[in-house]
């Protein structure tokens, strides 16, 4: 699905404080316009595609064990500019933000 169609079916979960919807999965791809991270364990991307915007939420604890890249060396070879695709539950940070978890 493309960030704005995203943006548009999951807009009721904005502003709602840690909401995670587990028994929903969606994939979206976009550019990745800002990286930061909170610890070793809880990184924080903004993703464009367009004028849409959402927040890529990548925590170690939901980190698919099975991939064959480190949960440490997949975010350390992340950069802004880089066109990425994503898949995981739609839902909210803690600050309502919408996101993917």
């Amino acid at each position: 699905m493309t960030v704005g169609e995203y943006c548009t079916k999951y807009h009721s979960l904005t502003g709602q404080s840690k909401v995670k919807l587990s028994d929903e999965t969606v994939s979206v791809s976009g550019r990745i316009r800002r990286k930061h991270n909170l610890g070793e364990n809880l990184f924080f991307y903004d993703v464009v595609q367009g004028h849409s915007q959402i927040q890529i939420l990548c925590n170690n604890q939901d980190y698919s064990k099975e991939s064959k890249l480190s949960f440490e060396k997949i975010n350390d070879l992340l950069r802004r500019g880089d066109i990425v695709g994503v898949s995981g539950h739609p839902g909210s940070s803690n600050t309502g933000e919408l996101s993917i978890l």
